[in-house]
């Protein structure tokens, strides 16, 4: 239950909700679209059926060319998973598949 309330929160804050939840959603009193905060945060829902098969780099690989707003060199791609893997601490678990055998 609590993974699904959490679910709908990301839902509705990345705006990707279609259905279901009525209401404004407002951030300290200020509606989502003013803030431009997607500009420089993304959500990419976990789908485990999917991203169990690939390694953390593949799953990061893949998130940052989804969230990319424009299109992004191969180098581009390298140095955004290198960030995130150090800034998430992955180091060492970076070959790993988390959902996968």
């Amino acid at each position: 239950e609590t993974k699904r309330k959490t679910t709908t929160l990301l839902d509705v804050l990345a705006n990707r909700m279609v259905g279901g939840v009525t209401g404004d959603v407002l951030i300290c009193g200020i509606p989502p679209q003013e803030l431009r905060y997607t500009q420089v945060m993304k959500y990419l829902p976990q789908d485990d059926h999917l991203y169990g098969v690939f390694s953390i780099v593949e799953t990061l690989q893949h998130a940052v060319l989804l969230s990319a707003v424009r299109v992004l060199s191969a180098r581009d791609v390298e140095n955004s998973v290198e960030r995130l893997i150090s800034v998430l601490g992955l180091r060492d678990q970076k070959d790993a598949r988390p959902g996968g055998s």
